[in-house]
């Protein structure tokens, strides 16, 4: 999302309610820059959790350390967790949402 065309197509295309769109909105307009990692928007749940997936690979092959926020309940963040610190062992930080 370079463009200010590219970040309205990101958020009109969401299923999110009006306001957390245009928090969302905010903090785009903000940002030095934003990386788009896909043009369109997922057309389902499932499709969705592809694409979710794809974006954490992506920042698993980039990322030199990670710190994640997290309440310990969701299974798919404790995956994430665990792939992340089987690519980078001493690099990942776990915050507990209590905390943060």
């Amino acid at each position: 999302c370079t463009h200010r065309r590219q970040r309205q197509m990101c958020i009109r295309d969401s299923n999110w309610p009006r306001p957390a769109r245009a928090r969302f909105a905010a903090l785009l307009d903000g940002a030095a820059a934003v990386v788009l990692l896909e043009r369109r928007a997922p057309e389902s749940p499932s499709r969705a959790g592809q694409a979710l997936d794809r974006r954490n690979g992506w920042l698993r092959a980039v990322a030199d350390a990670a710190v994640i926020i997290w309440d310990g309940t969701d299974r798919r963040v404790g995956d994430l967790v665990r792939r992340f610190e089987q690519d980078l062992p001493d690099d990942v930080w776990v915050v507990p949402v209590d905390e943060a």
